[in-house]
């Protein structure tokens, strides 16, 4: 296109921004509907899910979003203004339910929101009026609350605490930085698409880079620029050293990995309903085999798993899925795989012609995806198209340039196959500043919080500003920290690095436990006092 405005010479006359806003922006709306042909293909051929969420944009205006996943693909479909509407359980309901009348009840399997409060009343009236639509949980959000409350207990949270203070350290100063890119040969902070990601994603980080790290901050380059005489070049390198913390990393990983794994195929945009519950099973058994089947070493992650498991995403839709698997059915998984039949869907429709009422079930329910994860993500699409700069934009014309702008973007990422699903496209990672192991800002209030909240008081009103710092209560930490630790106990340590237990991070989380806590258990995290 460049190439043509410059054979075309100085004389060519641009298009005005009423032609961009208007006809041409018209005309490129009608070519993205266009697209939608397949996608409708496919609704009548194995059904959809429907998706919503809802937003407040930075001039206070409420907006819900629907997006159509199928076999086939992502569409988002529209997003409604609602700022003036009390959006409770009914008003969710109306909505879907419109919506669910335009593509057609017979196409539409299930709906999928997160769990708050009025979807759940919106899922009892659905249920009531169509009583063949399931309306789920997000199964992906429901996965990212587990990492969260794995991440709170105290050695991981600890653990997390060091890593930051190493990470911050080295992206705070500039040649620090570039020095470490020689010796790593790539960056070493990653970016997730959610907090607990980014935590799994750069503790998993350090643990490659492991070899690399000790021989930088042991270099003599490191050595001369003199950062290490610094405070926080002291604490860092301490962390650096010192064997327990590689050791914790690596118990954190285990714990986080098999969860990540999981969390990849479910916020991807392929069917992942006949995969889930057998996913999570295995998970669960990989997580004991990396604690070589000790079960005082991994029971507490196993009970923050199987709280969240078995309240939200045990429901029948989910059983029928792992059921109907042949992935999960037969015994032999290498020759189901090796001839590619592990596609569920794919295998249904080429082998149950001696059962098709059973191979349309199955082939419905197997194209299904678990999570909502889709419809959350084009809110980055609204934040760009409504910059503070043009934060003038009627609702009409941006919700236009969203449906053109995400539709495409779906469109490029289907082509991509290679990206991580939990990991954030970020141009520059120094640039993300949402990025605690960059900036060092630890949120004021965890996931959790933010989603109790907006259980309670979801979109009644406009959002309100973020509240007051809260102070973390002091007697749960130590709490969790004494009961995972007095359920593991003898993991071998190597005196490797010496450290002092009065030098506490920056971030005002202490490095080490305090004396109460360091008490004799059966704990696979290790304490630094052990080495």
């Amino acid at each position: 296109m460049l190439e043509a405005i410059g054979q075309f010479g100085r004389s060519l006359k641009g298009p005005s921004p009423y032609e961009m806003s208007g006809s041409f922006l018209e005309k490129r709306k009608e070519q993205v509907m266009d697209g939608f042909k397949e996608h409708k293909e496919s609704w009548e051929l194995t059904g959809c899910s429907i998706m919503t969420d809802a937003w407040t944009d930075r001039k206070g205006r409420g907006v819900m979003n629907l997006v159509v996943h199928s076999a086939h693909g992502v569409l988002f479909l529209d997003s409604v203004e609602c700022s003036g509407d009390r959006k409770d359980g009914k008003y969710i309901f109306e909505l879907v339910d419109r919506y669910i009348e335009e593509i057609g009840e017979q196409h539409v399997v299930q709906v999928v929101t997160d769990n708050a409060s009025v979807n759940t009343t919106a899922a009892s009236l659905l249920t009531a009026k169509r009583p063949s639509i399931f309306w789920n949980g997000c199964a992906a959000h429901c996965l990212d609350l587990m990492l969260e409350d794995i991440g709170k207990l105290g050695p991981v949270e600890e653990t997390i605490a060091n890593a930051r203070q190493v990470t911050v350290f080295l992206y705070a100063h500039t040649r620090v930085l570039d020095l470490m890119r020689k010796f790593l040969n790539r960056d070493l902070v990653r970016s997730g698409v959610t907090r607990f990601a980014t935590a799994y994603l750069n503790l998993k980080s350090l643990l490659d880079n492991k070899k690399e790290l000790v021989r930088l901050f042991k270099s003599d380059e490191m050595e001369q620029l003199g950062y290490l005489k610094q405070a926080k070049g002291k604490k860092a390198s301490k962390v650096i050293r010192s064997e327990t913390f590689w050791k914790n990393v690596d118990i954190a990983v285990n714990y986080f990995e098999p969860l990540a794994n999981v969390l990849r195929r479910m916020d991807s945009d392929v069917p992942s309903m006949g995969f889930f519950h057998g996913l999570m099973l295995e998970a669960k058994k990989e997580i004991s085999q990396r604690f070589d089947n000790d079960k005082s070493r991994f029971i507490e992650v196993w009970d923050i798993i199987d709280k969240r498991w078995d309240n939200k995403l045990k429901t029948p839709l989910h059983l029928a899925g792992y059921y109907l698997n042949p992935y999960y059915y037969y015994p032999n998984k290498q020759e189901i795989e090796s001839d590619g039949s592990f596609r569920a869907a794919k295998w249904w429709l080429n082998h149950g012609t001696s059962t098709p009422n059973l191979r349309k079930l199955a082939a419905r329910i197997l194209s299904l995806t678990c999570s909502s994860l889709a419809c959350e993500r084009n809110w980055s699409v609204f934040e760009q198209v409504h910059t503070k700069k043009r934060n003038r934009l009627l609702h009409e014309r941006m919700r236009d340039l969203v449906f053109v702008k995400f539709n495409s973007k779906l469109r490029n990422k289907r082509e991509n196959k290679g990206r991580d699903p939990i990991e954030k496209e970020v141009d520059d990672v120094v640039a993300d500043g949402d990025n605690e192991f960059i900036t060092g800002v630890v949120p004021s209030s965890s996931e959790m919080d933010q989603q109790c909240a907006k259980e309670s008081q979801q979109h009644t009103t406009p959002q309100a500003p973020a509240p007051a710092k809260r102070k973390r209560p002091v007697h749960t930490k130590k709490r969790k920290v004494r009961s995972l630790q007095s359920l593991m106990r003898n993991a071998p340590v190597h005196p490797e690095a010496p450290s002092s237990d009065s030098e506490d991070c920056d971030d005002g989380i202490p490095m080490h436990t305090s004396d109460s806590d360091k008490l004799p258990s059966p704990s696979p995290y290790v304490s630094e006092t052990d080495d």
